[in-house]
């Protein structure tokens, strides 16, 4: 799934008073976005919503025939609620996208295998980011790597671990770590799933127009975005549904079924951070992280909005819930929670939910290294440049001032696209403090 954010999201202390504005917009990363969509070819439909943006797509996606019922229901009901198809990029049976084959054509690009880096370094005064120590994963040797920038997209968790890890004398607390901030702000969206059947529909079909893969199963589905507000330009919610109707394999006399799993935008708190396990080393050597996520107040009132509105949606619509779940707990509706299935199954089922759907089952964590407008209160700046060594740069999702509701990985892209971009300006202009 490959969705633009918008403005609800750069922007959400502007539009709702919580959380802190991004120093960048939606309109900063629109080039970019299109540059990347343009490149990977993505599956979609032009559906014309203020809260989920539409992007350049090489192919159309489609949805199934109860999933077409099931929008045509949902939006003459609730018109501020629409339904869409995913935005998925296709498979690729060489498992090397397009953008990574280009690279190794150009002829300047080296991968190195095996090959953990384990800190940053930095020249004598700690003032720029000189290259990485990196760790042989079959000799465990030592070997250093220069350069005269680094760029680290290595994931939030990890990204933030490695700054940490590369603490020095002007650095203490990390590295970038000025602020007092890295590592805090760390955010997940807020989860939950919900199952069931569909009676308005029969047995299942793919509904999949892209090439088969010869790894996984066939891709698609729907997509609930943000609910519009009544100005018809910004977000009623602070949610968002991702889900398919029909596409399981049932009999074909038996009503379809559907699963949604919901995210929910989660406030950014200091006291969610990843640090580093003072006891606990990983293989080679270095500090595992220590993660700490936990909904606050808000967090939970929003996630019951978030479930009240998944059911009601679905409801009304004609589907037969059988269970929603979220960290606030299990409910089970009519037969239940996969009802067919023998005791034994449903026991370890019911045993197990409290311990899978947790925080972090989203996936789409966020933030520890946040960009912001000024470096008392914030990692980076608005090119994701280290306030504290702007050769040093970070543009995976840990650069994320707010958590959205849904996945990153658009972002994370067109974001390193217009930070790389910056970045090989000033190199050409012999300028890389920024």
């Amino acid at each position: 799934m490959l969705l633009r954010w918008t403005d609800d999201d750069f922007k959400i202390h502007s539009r709702t008073g919580r959380g802190v504005d991004w120093p960048i917009s939606y309109d900063d990363l629109v080039p970019y976005y299109g540059e990347v969509e343009c490149a990977l070819a993505l599956y979609g439909e032009v559906d014309n919503i203020p809260t989920l943006p539409d992007s350049i797509y090489g192919h159309r996606a489609e949805m199934t025939a109860a999933e077409r019922t099931f929008k045509d229901d949902v939006e003459s009901k609730w018109p501020e609620r629409r339904v869409v198809t995913w935005r998925y990029i296709g498979p690729e049976p060489t498992r090397i996208l397009p953008p990574l084959r280009d690279a190794i054509a150009s002829g300047n690009l080296d991968i190195r295998y095996n090959t953990v880096v384990s800190k940053i370094l930095t020249d004598n005064g700690g003032h720029r980011a000189t290259g990485v120590e990196v760790i042989d994963r079959v000799t465990r040797e030592k070997t250093l790597v220069h350069a005269r920038s680094v760029i680290l997209c290595a994931s939030p968790v990890e990204s933030v671990r490695l700054m940490l890890n590369s603490a020095s004398p002007r650095h203490p607390q990390g590295l970038g770590n000025s602020s007092g901030t890295l590592g805090r702000y760390f955010v997940d969206q807020l989860p939950c799933v919900v199952t069931g059947t569909y009676s308005k529909a029969k047995g299942w079909t793919t509904a999949d127009n892209a090439p088969a893969d010869p790894f996984y199963g066939p891709s698609g589905g729907i997509y609930v975005p943000r609910f519009i507000a009544t100005d018809g330009n910004t977000a009623a919610s602070d949610f968002a549904f991702q889900g398919s109707i029909g596409r399981y394999s049932t009999p074909d006399d038996a009503n379809a079924r559907f699963s949604f799993f919901g995210y929910g935008a989660m406030d950014a708190d200091p006291e969610n951070r990843i640090s580093l396990d003072p006891r606990r080393r990983d293989a080679w050597g270095i500090p595992v992280p220590h993660i700490r996520c936990k909904i606050g107040g808000h967090d939970r009132q929003t996630l019951k909005n978030q479930i009240e509105a998944i059911v009601e949606t679905i409801e009304n619509a004609g589907g037969q819930i059988e269970y929603v779940g979220s960290p606030l707990g299990l409910e089970e509706k009519g037969r239940g929670a996969y009802p067919d299935a023998d005791p034994i199954s449903r026991l370890i089922f019911r045993w197990m939910f409290s311990r899978t759907m947790v925080m972090g089952a989203a996936i789409h964590e966020a933030g520890g290294a946040r960009m912001g407008g000024d470096a008392q209160t914030s990692v980076l700046n608005k090119w994701n440049q280290s306030w504290d060594l702007p050769n040093l740069l970070v543009t995976d999702a840990s650069a994320f001032a707010g958590s959205g509701v849904s996945g990153t990985t658009l972002t994370i892209m067109a974001m390193t696209v217009r930070a790389c971009r910056h970045l090989a300006a000033e190199l050409r202009g012999g300028d890389a403090e920024g």
